[in-house]
């Protein structure tokens, strides 16, 4: 009986613990967007036995007839069952709390680029500061007051993703100093108007471009103090920094913001900010009063709808990245002997 449960269970088991953390993720961002307390719990393993029991008897019924029949009874029963244990245990204390406050590192955005992620998603969402360029503001807690600053560095993204998807430059490790990446020449020679755009993210970055006898890797570190003229310096956003972010983009309902359940962020003229405008459609959460229909992901909060529409690739891109940072940044922060929560369910 076991390896026939197996094609069935496997999966269902898996699109179920996968739906459920995708959703908890998504109220998280939502919480996050209210100001109110986030949370997470772990399903850190599920056990299931299975149980068949099949029971048949015959017993005689009556006499035997003048004709030398005899009738004969039975009865023939079975039940089936399925008893799984799930167990969760709470993501905190302060090795969590450590993880998902420290920044993103250098190393940790070419391992993401690595395995096919852009440069310009992944330095709008997980990079705060590249040199004297901010991405945005960083005051303001998990509601950001005012946006002043981000044209520059949302040029710097966008001619990075340019370069890198024609293939002229690529994202490599530096053997010194460790946990350093470096921006180097790609499979494809350069074109002039590749290296004009080079030349474009120079100036913006205010980088010193060497000699050509001395050409090296535009080498991108973890920002220390002073900068050196050759070199990029990385200030990484933590995981929370980005759930942050990505909060911003969540379309509040205007009842909500009449009512003043969230801020209002302001841009250099002191007029509400559009955060899509940092963004650049590559991450939005709806909101209405009404089930959605054609929902990637949606939860109810607050007497209202929120989810990410299932043709939105941008915004699914987004989140997928963002389950990503979870499983390297936060993850791994959970405590050994940690409480845990076992319900048999039947």
């Amino acid at each position: 009986m076991g390896p026939g449960t197996i094609s069935g269970a496997r999966f269902d088991y898996n699109d179920a613990i996968i739906r459920s953390f995708d959703h908890q993720m998504l109220l998280n961002l939502v919480r996050l967007r209210y100001q109110d307390s986030i949370f997470f719990l772990d399903l850190s393993s599920v056990v299931a036995s299975y149980r068949r029991d099949v029971n048949a008897a015959a017993l005689p019924n009556g006499a035997i007839a003048p004709s030398g029949t005899f009738s004969l009874g039975g009865s023939v029963g079975g039940s089936y069952g399925e008893t799984p244990t799930i167990s969760y245990v709470p993501l905190q204390g302060e090795d969590f709390a450590k993880r998902l406050l420290a920044p993103i590192q250098p190393a940790a955005i070419l391992l993401l680029s690595r395995s096919g992620w852009g440069l310009e998603r992944l330095l709008v969402c997980t990079v705060q500061q590249l040199n004297e360029l901010p991405n945005g503001t960083a005051i303001g807690g998990v509601a950001p007051v005012r946006v002043l600053h981000f044209e520059k560095f949302q040029r710097v993204a966008l001619l990075l993703r340019e370069l890198q998807e024609q293939g002229y430059i690529q994202l490599n490790t530096l053997a010194e100093p460790q946990a350093s990446v470096a921006v180097t020449a790609g499979p494809i020679p350069m074109t002039p108007e590749a290296q004009a755009m080079a030349d474009e993210v120079r100036t913006l970055l205010a980088i010193s471009k060497p000699p050509p006898s001395q050409e090296a890797p535009m080498a991108i570190e973890e920002a220390t103090f002073p900068r050196s003229p050759a070199q990029v310096e990385l200030t990484g956003r933590s995981f929370l920094g980005v759930m942050t972010f990505l909060a911003q983009l969540i379309d509040v309902p205007k009842v909500h913001q009449q009512a003043g359940l969230v801020r209002t962020t302001r841009g250099p003229d002191g007029t509400p900010f559009d955060w899509h405008e940092i963004s650049r459609g590559l991450f939005r959460v709806h909101s209405g009063t009404s089930e959605p229909q054609t929902a990637y992901l949606k939860v109810q909060y607050r007497d209202h709808w929120f989810w990410i529409d299932d043709s939105d690739l941008e915004a699914k891109g987004t989140y997928t990245l963002l389950a990503q940072l979870f499983s390297l940044q936060a993850a791994t922060g959970r405590i050994q002997g940690a409480p845990v929560l076992t319900i048999p369910a039947h």
